[in-house]
């Protein structure tokens, strides 16, 4: 049985048909169930078991790296052919964070070799990972302290105020909005980023009695008779105490989708 090093297979060329890229958008994180097949030169399909390595750029050559890599130690091939679950990388990012550009390539190693070229380019059917998720600038509300919630994904921030420090949001840099420290409610309108309204309010109230006798019994009976000069009137005027009328409530920590 002839044993094939990795120094001898980076120096064997790789063909890869692209077969099925199918997504279940459904899932939390997504995944995406990739089948391919490698061959050598000749078209001969390999069989056996092999370490394969994945990574998602923005070019079919250099370009940047926007996803990976995640590696499967070890993957049965049979005549070239095999069937893999991208899901998340070795850094904890979701595969789906990597169709929010155009144009999107895949790059494959074989236990541990140099890159199969060209890249294949991944078309439409991932995309469909992105098309069920709320677009970026989605504020949601999140129960962040029930027990069992997981942690805030990646593309995912409180909104505490705080500046971005993300290079893949279109936010990086921007300030997030401050909607947890002050509590604030949000309300819909035709536009956002407006705020509004007070925590405490009162009311100013001003006036006058009725007419009523020196004693104070009720004059309302001599009002109009010239005669009688012992009734009189007050005026008054004041301001109530701030008092807060925020009906029952539910607290959550709201969340803005950045990428």
């Amino acid at each position: 049985m002839r044993k094939i090093s990795s120094v001898i297979w980076q120096a064997i060329m790789f063909t890869v048909l692209l077969t099925v890229f199918h997504a279940y958008a459904e899932s939390v994180p997504p995944y995406i169930n990739y089948q391919g097949r490698i061959t050598e030169t000749d078209g001969k399909g390999i069989t056996g078991q092999r370490k394969l390595e994945f990574n998602i750029y923005d070019a079919v050559q250099n370009g940047n790296k926007v996803w990976g890599p995640q590696i499967f130690q070890t993957v049965d091939l049979i005549d070239g052919y095999f069937n893999i679950i991208l899901g998340q990388d070795s850094s904890g990012k979701s595969v789906s964070l990597a169709f929010t550009g155009a144009n999107r390539f895949l790059g494959i190693k074989v236990n541990d070799g140099t890159e199969i070229t060209p890249r294949q380019q991944v078309l439409s059917t991932p995309y469909a990972l992105r098309s069920n998720d709320p677009p970026i600038g989605t504020i949601n509300a999140w129960h962040k302290t029930l027990s069992g919630t997981s942690a805030l994904p990646s593309n995912w921030v409180e909104c505490n105020g705080q500046i971005l420090n993300d290079p893949e949001s279109p936010y990086n840099g921007s300030q997030i909005p401050n909607l947890n420290t002050p509590n604030l409610f949000l309300r819909g309108g035709l536009s956002s980023g407006t705020t509004g309204g007070i925590d405490k309010h009162s009311h100013s109230y001003s006036g006058i009695t009725d007419y009523a006798l020196a004693g104070g019994e009720l004059g309302e009976r001599y009002k109009n008779d010239q005669a009688t000069r012992t009734h009189h009137r007050h005026n008054y005027s004041g301001t109530t105490a701030q008092t807060s009328h925020i009906p029952p409530y539910f607290s959550v920590v709201w969340i803005i989708r950045v990428k």
